[in-house]
């Protein structure tokens, strides 16, 4: 997804927020996602306006949850991170036909800027890194939240060219911080597995039903060349990297085998055993129809 389009969903979403929270109580209100038209402004207006560049910080693929469609599942939707933005700077405009209009409608924005999480997302509970001012779910982001922080600019000169014009204004500066995630829909889904997904050791668990078709899986073991003193052991771990860069943790689903058991054998849970002689010995790692050898030295 592009960022002009992450940029665009954003500010659709609190747009969207602010139009449907303000609906009953001002049934003229117009909200914009960008300028307002030339003499388009009604007795009650309100523009989300981006104020410059976001700040960006990318990173490979997470998954962040797997839904299957219907059981027996087939196909389903894989929803995944891909960086977040830090800082994209946004802007709020008000217009009114009257000055006590502008302040009533103030209030009520400034209440909504305000709300709690457990009033947007139905938890007290949310794992973000910032305290936010309001948090909302935003549709063109697979429903991951945002969170903005807006604070009101310095007054606007209240003059004759304001009056007649019937524009009265009030202005609030903010920034959203938020995930880059896509949805990839119509995802084949084969195995029944619990998946263990994430960079390094921060790992987050999918829904534990379903993963991907197997097609481009690159597998690497942990450690990568053993090294044993006898009596010793070692455990293998194995991760299975697909296409999209999705990683999982698919050690209790792989075979092994050793071609030297007398040097080193291996059990079926990838626990590797120094046998009665030292040398070497190759451990085949299969998954899926895919393997990696790593060779076992015994001292």
């Amino acid at each position: 997804m592009a960022v002009e389009d992450l940029v665009q969903a954003v500010r659709e979403g609190l747009a969207a927020y602010l139009a449907a929270q303000l609906a009953a109580a001002y049934p003229t209100l117009m909200v914009y996602r960008e300028w307002p038209p030339k003499n388009a402004t009604a007795e009650y207006t309100i523009s989300v306006l981006t104020a410059g560049d976001g700040e960006y910080e990318y990173h490979p693929p997470e998954v962040i949850s797997v839904t299957p469609d219907v059981s027996p599942a087939v196909t389903g939707a894989v929803t995944y991170s891909y960086g977040r933005c830090e800082d994209l700077p946004l802007q709020l405009e008000l217009w009114a036909t009257a000055p006590f209009k502008r302040d009533q409608l103030m209030r009520d924005v400034r209440r909504l800027l305000n709300q709690p999480a457990s009033a947007t997302l139905g938890t007290g509970v949310v794992d973000l890194p910032h305290e936010p001012g309001l948090v909302l779910p935003i549709a063109g982001l697979a429903g991951q939240p945002a969170d903005f922080e807006f604070t009101p600019t310095l007054g606007l000169p209240e003059n004759s060219d304001a009056t007649e014009t019937n524009e009265w204004r009030a202005s609030w500066r903010g920034s959203a911080r938020f995930s880059l995630v896509e949805q990839q829909a119509n995802v084949v889904l084969r195995k029944r597995l619990v998946l263990q997904i994430g960079a390094g050791q921060l790992l987050t668990f999918t829904n534990p039903r379903e993963t991907r078709t197997a097609q481009g899986v690159t597998l690497r073991v942990v450690p990568g060349a053993p090294a044993l003193t006898r009596p010793g052991f070692t455990q293998l771990r194995v991760s299975a990297t697909f296409q999209g860069g999705m990683v999982a943790d698919v050690t209790k689903l792989s075979s092994f085998a050793s071609d030297n058991p007398i040097v080193a054998g291996v059990n079926q849970d990838g626990r590797v055993l120094a046998g009665a002689t030292a040398g070497t010995a190759n451990i085949t790692v299969s998954y899926a129809g895919f393997t990696v050898v790593v060779v076992a030295t015994v001292s």
